[in-house]
């Protein structure tokens, strides 16, 4: 079953956004020839070239660069791509601009961040995620009660709370819904390595 959703954003530095005088993600990528952007994790290294499948050619140069995160703060990069939990504390100190989330709606953590579709990139979806598997096979009664007692944990206060902190979205249902997430995932994915040119090395 899925158990949290973690957002992506795309990060700017605040003078890389004051140099361009806009915020928007559409404007930035036209207004920029070349930039680079520091990813981390698989995922993210994929993200870029999703958005660059969507929008038409706009990144000339992807990461990965490292360290990513300290790197954006001393301005070593220009903009990244990074997971919400931890771009949070930057986002709201001021340190760091977020120019978009890719979930297919605004964060009640950051209401002011928009989403890609609302940043001039429609149809986009891009998450990490969480979740829990059994082996093939495993009875469907025991599926059943561990997919109840883990969406009672799921529910919890305690835990709606530090998702809530930390930038996450609980997420729960059935075993059909995980397995319908999965496959709208991969599909998102197969696509953007086929449009992508991605070859395995």
């Amino acid at each position: 079953m899925l158990v949290r959703i973690i957002g992506i954003a795309v990060l700017a530095h605040m003078a890389f956004v004051a140099a361009r005088m806009t915020g928007s993600l559409y404007a930035l990528a036209n207004k920029a020839s070349t930039f680079t952007v520091g990813v981390m994790m698989a995922l993210f290294a994929l993200v870029p070239m999703l958005v660059a499948v969507r929008a038409g050619r706009w990144l000339d140069a992807v990461g990965p660069w490292r360290p990513t995160m300290m790197g954006l703060l001393r301005y070593d990069v220009q903009m990244m791509i990074s997971d919400i939990p931890g771009a949070l504390e930057h986002i709201r100190s001021g340190k760091l601009r977020g120019v978009a989330q890719t979930g297919l709606t605004r964060m009640p953590q950051l209401p002011d961040l928009p989403t890609l579709a609302e940043a001039g990139l429609p149809g986009y979806e891009a998450a990490g995620f969480l979740g829990i598997w059994v082996r093939a096979g495993t009875p469907p009664d025991a599926v059943a009660v561990l997919n109840r007692e883990i969406n009672s944990a799921l529910a919890s206060p305690e835990l709606s709370k530090y998702a809530t902190n930390d930038g996450l979205k609980v997420a729960g249902g059935t075993a059909a819904d995980f397995a319908a997430f999965l496959k709208r995932d991969r599909a998102i994915w197969s696509r953007v390595i086929g449009e992508g040119g991605i070859k395995a090395e």
